[in-house]
């Protein structure tokens, strides 16, 4: 038997980058990584340009190629292997079908939006725009999954 949920669309909004994905640290450690001299003389306040720009420096290839190690670290020759003639042939455009960032946060008994209930969940999801771009905020629609929680 199916669940049914009632969901209500609290925001839309376009974002630039992803929040929390880079610390001071892992952006030290991708100019290591890149080769960069003196990197410890980098005020963190410059730090991601820095990394951008040593980035562009390296190109493509080797660029995505320690972009991925930094991020998936030994889980980079699984990308590899699942994507290889995508990332071969150019431009990756499967990463426009997947979801970037998802968190489940508990919401608070009568929280705005939250029935009385306390039964309420809200969802960040980064994805996108083709998939999200329906969305509109103060949407509200039923929605069923079938399998069990």
């Amino acid at each position: 038997m199916p669940n049914q949920f009632e969901v209500t669309v609290r925001s839309v909004e376009e974002v630039h980058t992803l929040p929390g994905i880079w610390s001071n640290e892992s952006l030290r450690q991708l100019l290591i990584s890149a080769e960069m001299d003196e990197i410890g003389q980098v005020d963190d306040a410059e730090l991601l340009d820095i990394v951008i720009m040593a980035l562009q420096d390296l190109g493509n290839q080797q660029a995505g190629e320690l972009v991925l190690d930094s991020v998936f670290g030994d889980a980079t020759d699984v990308l590899n292997r699942l994507y290889e003639e995508e990332l071969e042939a150019g431009p990756f455009t499967d990463a426009a079908g997947m979801i970037w960032h998802f968190a489940e946060h508990d919401d608070e008994v009568g929280g705005e939006g939250a029935p009385e209930t306390g039964l309420s969940r809200s969802f960040e999801v980064i994805a996108p725009r083709v998939w999200l771009e329906p969305l509109e905020k103060g949407m509200v629609f039923e929605a069923s999954i079938s399998a069990p929680w």
